[in-house]
């Protein structure tokens, strides 16, 4: 038997998709014990977890602990664990099979969602699977019903929250029963119970969990769950744990939750620890490294074998609605498997795991991420052996610091971009005395990290943590850097998206907020688009025409600072009249305060703007009026000031005019909408404001202007190739509308130098009806 030792022993868990990280504290001992174990090893250990207790244990007591023995753990204080599973689970899709039990009418519900549209650009899309496999549909109904309640109706009952139900439909048990029976035959075992306003009457769920769960069923209770299916059944976390653990210990057991707090192993669920891993992380980061005196934010970047964590509430296409902390969560771990796609290597959403694990392992795996940096000589294969344990230690700059001695280090050939195969020093952190400096190209390990150092960067060294200079470069205005190129693409595009997240947030509106019926982009001081979020194309393409409107109408002294201009027209750029534009100039304040340097713009659909049916968008009209207010350019805000009563004229008196017409119906979510469509674009004014503070203007116009060179280029090497696949053949369609109208399309390829002709001839006159197009639609 292992020899004692006393009480007080901590240890904690981090249990990742690849590996596990296990650290333990022991009283007595003068270091920490930190190490790693792989997530599944069948050759060495049954499960992870109680592998790493048993290894903690042995270390605390020095004696040694048998395999599959049962483990006391009187000597360990607590227990505390964080996990990637569920997060994995979702992205990867390999979960328990699980059956929906939903209120009769409602089968669809979880497909249908709130009917936003978030990958509109995918000429082929592909939706992930569904989290659970079979839906059933429960018989019973229980109507909200507002007011009074009469004591004589004895159907009318108060809910949880107050409000007054009313019972239309008993909840048909039998039937009920059946179904579950129905479900318990086909090997189902995991049940996601929601029911139509369960959060105020939950009793038709609690009855239907009891039966479910006498039945042998693991039942997750949306009720339960902050009206949210628990997508990850319980069981999913727990068989991690086998009975090597004394059961009367099980209370030492604390799992990390998505919003950084603990909970017992017994009541942990699926929701709630889909953060789990990345959530404790973030603790960690803010005790460690925020300073309260300072207040500097601090950005914490966690990647893991399968995952990569950036510490939103949707993850892998499901909506997380739970208390949690913000953490953005990308399939892109350090295991993570490569696929080439389209001439390019690319990271897939799996991972190889701890077992097979990567192709250099030597189990069979896929090719993946530590596959290409052994390739490039960026994987060191040999053990290492020192130990690193002290507390951390707060550091401020790299500069005056002695160059570390290289005499006894080694070398080892690895790939830079910048000057090829090279021979870089290697080195341990602890074979580096404090306070040097390492310049690279080097390699600095120890047990739980490998770090790469350029040619152009150096390396303090501190007593278990490393502070890296990169250095900068001065960049060109004449050249173009391709990694520079990607990174002011994709630091635009995420302006783009930042104005539309904040349109999202401040509306109120249905379409806006939810459906997500909006566009938000860049564009050149000439109108063309620069950059824009992955939002709807038909907004994008049409809104170039919009903004090139305005700069010609207004000119160099139309416009000023704090000016906004609100259009829908179909003659200046619109589209269906329901898409207001909000487009926002900004000035250079600096040199020439009449100058525009580039235009900001969103679009968005709004459910009302008056026109002879509610919605404002007839299926019977003929005159553009009909639709609703036609706004060719009206000044939203004028030198910063918000023209409400204009705003009201445009879009209420105008419109009502019309014969058979009225003014908007929505008054109050228009003039909501606007307002957040003048702060999106204030946004990402500021954000673009950020970027030329740091670059230089004249660097962020050139690469601007490079980023439109190279979506040019990548069409004209789309259209040349497939020119040649067609031999130079013209292409050829028809297709009619309802009415009957042609619409005929011939588009003629040259190869030679990627042009396409778009030639509409055959195509049916204008219709006396609502299905023509809008000059903006057809010529970008």
């Amino acid at each position: 038997m292992p020899s004692a030792v006393a009480e007080g022993v901590r240890i904690a868990i981090d249990r990742g998709g690849t590996f596990y990280d296990f650290w333990a504290r022991v009283p007595g001992h003068e270091k920490d014990v930190v190490f790693k174990l792989l997530t599944v090893c069948p050759d060495e250990y049954d499960d992870a977890p109680t592998e790493g207790i048993r290894r903690i244990l042995e270390a605390a007591t020095g004696s040694t602990i048998a395999r599959g023995t049962p483990l006391d753990l009187s000597p360990v204080e607590s227990i505390r664990m964080g996990t990637t599973v569920a997060t994995n689970a979702l992205l990867e899709r390999k979960d328990e099979r699980v059956a929906l039990l939903i209120t009769k009418g409602f089968g669809d519900l979880l497909v249908i969602g709130n009917q936003a549209r978030p990958r509109l650009f995918d000429l082929s899309i592909r939706k992930l699977d569904r989290l659970y496999e079979r839906v059933v549909e429960g018989r019973r109904r229980i109507p909200t019903r507002l007011g009074w309640k009469p004591p004589s109706d004895p159907d009318l009952f108060h809910g949880v929250n107050g409000e007054v139900l009313r019972r239309v439909r008993k909840l048909d048990a039998e039937a009920v029963r059946r179904d579950l029976d129905m479900l318990w035959t086909e090997g189902y075992r995991s049940l996601a119970i929601a029911l139509v306003h369960s959060y105020d009457f939950p009793d038709h769920e609690l009855e239907i969990g009891k039966m479910a769960k006498e039945m042998g069923f693991k039942v997750s209770l949306s009720s339960q769950l902050q009206a949210m299916i628990n997508l990850v059944p319980r069981a999913h976390f727990r068989k991690g744990f086998k009975g090597e653990l004394e059961d009367e210990h099980g209370s030492k057991l604390l799992l990390s939750q998505s919003h950084g707090g603990l909970v017992k192993f017994s009541a942990v669920t699926g929701l709630r620890a889909i953060l789990s891993g990345p959530a404790g992380g973030v603790i960690g980061y803010a005790k460690t490294c925020y300073d309260t005196s300072d207040k500097t934010p601090v950005l914490d970047f966690d990647m893991g074998g399968t995952l990569e964590h950036v510490f939103e509430s949707t993850i892998a296409e499901v909506p997380i609605q739970c208390p949690q902390l913000d953490v953005n969560t990308v399939a892109a771990g350090g295991g993570s498997v490569l696929a080439w796609t389209g001439g390019l290597f690319k990271v897939r959403p799996e991972s190889a795991g701890a077992y097979p694990g990567p192709a250099c392992y030597g189990n069979g795996g896929p090719l993946t991420i530590p596959d290409a940096n052994c390739f490039l000589g960026r994987s060191l294969c040999k053990a290492v052996e020192l130990p690193v344990s002290s507390p951390f230690e707060k550091f401020k700059g790299t500069t005056d610091f002695p160059l570390a001695d290289t005499a006894d280090a080694k070398t080892q050939r690895i790939y830079f971009e910048k000057g090829g195969w090279t021979s870089a020093l290697v080195f341990h952190i602890q074979n580096r005395s404090e306070c040097t400096k390492v310049q690279g190209p080097a390699v600095i390990f120890d047990e739980t990290q490998t770090v790469i150092l350029d040619h152009d960067s150096h390396a303090v060294v501190l007593e278990e943590h490393l502070v890296i200079d990169i250095a900068g470069k001065a960049l060109s205005t004449q050249e173009v850097d391709p990694i520079k190129l990607s990174v002011f693409g994709h630091r635009l595009m995420s302006i783009a998206e930042q104005m539309g997240r904040t349109l999202q947030k401040t509306s109120i509106s249905t379409n806006i907020k939810e459906r997500l019926d909006y566009s938000c982009a860049i564009f050149s001081a000439s109108g063309s688009l620069v950059a824009n979020a992955p939002h709807i194309p038909g907004h994008l393409w049409s809104m170039s025409t919009a903004i090139r409107y305005r700069a010609e109408k207004y000119g160099r002294d139309g416009l000023e600072p704090g000016d906004v201009i609100l259009s829908n027209h179909p003659c200046a750029g619109g589209t269906h009249l329901p898409d207001l534009t909000v487009i926002t100039p900004v000035f250079d304040d600096d040199d020439d305060p009449k100058r525009i340097f580039f235009f900001v713009a969103n679009r968005g659909h709004h459910a009302d703007i008056g026109g002879i049916l509610a919605g404002s968008m007839p299926p019977n009209l003929t005159e553009l009026w009909q639709e609703g207010a036609a706004i060719e350019s009206f000044k939203l805000v004028s030198r910063g000031v918000f023209d409400e009563a204009g705003l009201v004229h445009e879009l209420s008196v105008k419109p009502a005019r019309y014969p058979g017409c009225s003014g908007t119906r929505t008054l109050r979510d228009n003039i909501a909408d606007l307002k957040a469509s003048v702060a999106a674009n204030n946004r990402g004014i500021r954000l673009i404001q950020d970027l030329v503070r740091q670059y230089s203007w004249p660097v962020v116009e050139f690469y601007m202007e490079a980023i439109q060179q190279n979506a040019q280029d990548g069409v004209r090497v789309l259209l040349k190739g497939f020119g040649e696949r067609v031999g130079g053949r013209p292409l050829k369609a028809v297709d009619w509308l309802d009415d009957g109208t042609a619409l005929a399309l011939c588009v003629t390829i040259d190869e030679r130098d990627g042009s396409a002709l778009f030639d509409f001839t055959g195509t049916g006159p204008e219709a006396f009806n609502n299905l023509d197009k809008s000059a903006a639609e057809k010529s970008d």
